[in-house]
């Protein structure tokens, strides 16, 4: 199984203190999962000159992160979809309607 390079990924970094801001700052929230929060707790979070990512404690560690990185994945996917407008509901198509005579 290979590594996914979440650490050497600059847009995964950006994701990482995006997140974050928005948990300090109650504009995300999640349902109270306990693998989740597992996982978070799990997680390490190290700066370098790109950002923020996070790890596992060490490389051989049996405590989990898949959680963390996937809901790190799943945020950057919901900031795609705002910036696209897909939060908007779409306009109703109008109908022609044929005239009986």
């Amino acid at each position: 199984m290979s590594a996914w390079p979440t650490g050497k990924n600059t847009a995964f970094r950006q994701t990482v203190e995006q997140m974050r801001q928005a948990i300090v700052n109650g504009d995300i929230s999640h349902n109270g999962d306990s693998g989740l929060v597992r996982h978070f707790l799990n997680a390490r979070r190290r700066q370098n000159r790109q950002g923020y990512s996070i790890f596992k404690a060490n490389p051989e560690s049996p405590d989990k992160i898949d959680a963390a990185v996937a809901s790190v994945n799943a945020f950057k996917a919901r900031l795609d979809a705002l910036s696209k407008g897909l939060d908007k509901a779409p306009k109703p198509k109008r109908v022609n309607r044929a005239r009986f005579f």
